[in-house]
């Protein structure tokens, strides 16, 4: 089996997947995403232009959906950023599927390896669940209204675009879901870890690439949770200090949501790292035990130029990497871009209510 067919990808594959080859807006290109982005942008955002223009023309004002942030955050800032999350999240799914391969982790079990791959791909692909999650779709556009001012702000002409954000993030956490089962089924393997590896986490830190590049699925949301409140702010005289509990709420989620995949290794790096403790242990105290008996009484010439102190440096620098051997996968890094995903997308908030200028200079004050 060739290296691409033992990777998994989280977001391609399946029905619209493939329909989506079938009429080429996909062409296994780097710029499908960009593609794709630009044509369900001109679709959903088509209606919304008829009706407005119509609107405008027959009773010489511009419709409020129109006048809404929310509107075109949804489909020109949260739809492109989950369709371009999908480029990015598969391009460090495959780079971690290749990893485990050619690093020799994934070697003492591939044919048990391929069979997981081939089984979390069927799952991938099914029929039943992308009929499933437009299923969801449709029942969430009932058992939710989105209200402003008493003024009903879903309109047939938005409906387009609010159905393809939800159907775009249902799609995204199920996806996810399957990659932390797939993951989980990964971590059950007896897979050729090292307690010594230099990332910190037995030779596992490829693992969070995915973690990483789902920041632009939390920013998309983020995007359209911001539009949501600025009109709120704007219509309805919200302050933004109603918004601080669920704003902290939402970067909370995302960080959990973000690093739910790598926790299904915290067993087995507790496993590597409590291994490595007991045998570097033993050999470290075999290796000063041998040490002594030859250097310690060393006097004159025969003490000096000896290779074995080298040796036991090396192995004290060796040794120290293994209680630094995190349990939770994660690192500060992947903290600050999740929370950063989260928290930018609403810095318009801040700049409408303290003002742009305020902001600058309070910002200012805090650099300087």
């Amino acid at each position: 089996m060739t290296t691409a067919a033992a990777t998994y990808e989280i977001a391609a594959g399946g029905p619209i997947h493939r329909f989506e080859r079938v009429i080429r807006l996909t062409r296994g290109a780097e710029q499908d995403w960009l593609r794709r982005a630009v044509a369900i942008g001109a679709l959903v955002h088509l209606p919304l232009l008829l009706f407005a223009v119509g609107t405008r023309l027959f009773t010489g004002a511009w419709p409020f959906v129109v006048q809404e942030l929310s509107t075109h955050a949804r489909a020109l800032v949260a739809i492109p950023l989950l369709l371009f999350a999908q480029r990015l999240v598969d391009d460090r799914a495959r780079g971690f599927g290749e990893y485990l391969i050619t690093s020799g982790i994934a070697q003492p079990v591939e044919a048990a390896y391929h069979a997981t791959v081939a089984r979390s791909t069927r799952l991938r692909d099914s029929l039943i669940t992308e009929i499933a999650l437009v299923a969801v779709t449709i029942v969430s556009l009932f058992a939710s209204g989105t209200y402003l001012g008493g003024r009903e702000l879903v309109t047939w002409a938005s409906l387009p675009a609010i159905v393809v954000f939800r159907f775009l993030l249902f799609h995204w956490l199920w996806r996810w879901v399957l990659w932390i089962g797939f993951l989980w089924r990964i971590s059950r393997l007896p897979l050729a870890l090292r307690s010594t590896h230099p990332d910190r986490l037995a030779g596992l830190g490829p693992a969070l690439g995915p973690s990483y590049a789902f920041a632009a699925v939390v920013a998309g949301c983020a995007a359209m949770i911001s539009g949501g409140w600025i009109d709120q702010m704007l219509y309805a005289g919200r302050p933004v200090s109603t918004f601080y509990d669920v704003a902290v709420t939402f970067v909370v989620i995302a960080v959990i949501v973000a690093y739910a995949p790598a926790c299904v290794f915290i067993g087995v790096l507790y496993r590597v790292r409590k291994s490595g403790l007991v045998h570097y242990g033993s050999l470290a105290q075999r290796y000063v035990a041998a040490f002594d008996t030859r250097w310690v009484d060393a006097r004159g010439d025969a003490a000096l130029g000896a290779a074995d102190i080298s040796g036991l440096a090396d192995l004290g620098g060796t040794y120290s990497v293994i209680p630094e051997t995190r349990v939770l996968p994660g690192s500060r890094r992947l903290l600050r871009v999740i929370v950063a995903a989260a928290l930018v997308p609403m810095l318009p908030l801040a700049m409408i209510a303290v003002g742009f200028v305020s902001l600058l200079e309070q910002l200012g004050d805090m650099l300087f």
